[in-house]
């Protein structure tokens, strides 16, 4: 045991950095934040920057871009996460010639989200009765695009998707007209058919069941 003014040192760990009991109830201590209180520089890089806006945060990952550097979105918080110090070694992210880092040294942007968008995201998946329905139609009305037309050639990749999701599910859009007047009152008709066909050379027999289901438009 080596003796100090008012420390008994212990001994020293794996990064020869003493380990002292204090006098106050003779706790294990590490002397590293009192050493490291003596440093010209900090040892690493560490903290947390917020940015306002994305472009913000762009140029400070253009800026301090490296190969240990990983960026993530998520949906929920809306939110960009640029962590500086996620790996170590000479490889990327997805390399296993890396090893954890510190993952300490981060910049994030929260993406700003419209008052349009949180009401509709918190009505999302909510159980409404009819009335309730038609009035938070009525009163988000403007938030609603005119329905996109699919009879003509998509200018955008937008359009494209919207004309393949179209033919997949073999309907169509509706626009603000549409959705009050679904709002207000749904209709349904349902009209059902049953046929049965025998072969009496056989006595094979199959039947056959439809149903048709139209609004009150007759579509």
């Amino acid at each position: 045991m080596t003796a100090y003014v008012g420390v008994d040192v212990l001994g020293e760990d794996v990064a020869d950095r003493p380990i002292a009991v204090v006098p106050q109830g003779k706790r294990l201590e590490s002397l590293k934040p009192l050493l490291d209180e003596y440093r010209v520089r900090p040892e690493r890089i560490s903290g947390l920057s917020e940015h306002i806006t994305l472009d913000s945060l762009i140029e400070h990952i253009k800026a301090h871009d490296t190969t240990q550097a990983v960026v993530f979105i998520s949906r929920e918080p809306a939110r960009a996460v640029a962590v500086y110090d996620y790996v170590s070694g000479n490889g990327t992210a997805s390399s296993v010639e890396t090893e954890p880092n510190w993952r300490a040294w981060r910049a994030i942007h929260d993406f700003p989200l419209s008052r349009e968008w949180k009401l509709w995201s918190r009505a999302s998946g909510s159980k409404m009765g009819q009335g309730e329905f038609a009035a938070f139609v009525e009163d988000r009305i403007l938030d609603i695009l005119p329905a996109p037309d699919l009879t003509v050639t998509p200018n955008s990749d937008a359009d494209t998707r919207l004309q393949e999701l179209a033919r997949l599910l073999n309907g169509t859009f509706a626009g603000p007209e549409r959705m009050m007047e679904l709002a207000r009152g749904l209709v349904v008709h349902e009209t059902s058919r049953v046929g049965e066909v025998i072969n009496t050379n056989s006595g094979e027999g199959s039947i056959i069941f439809e149903e048709e289901h139209t609004d009150g438009a007759g579509q």
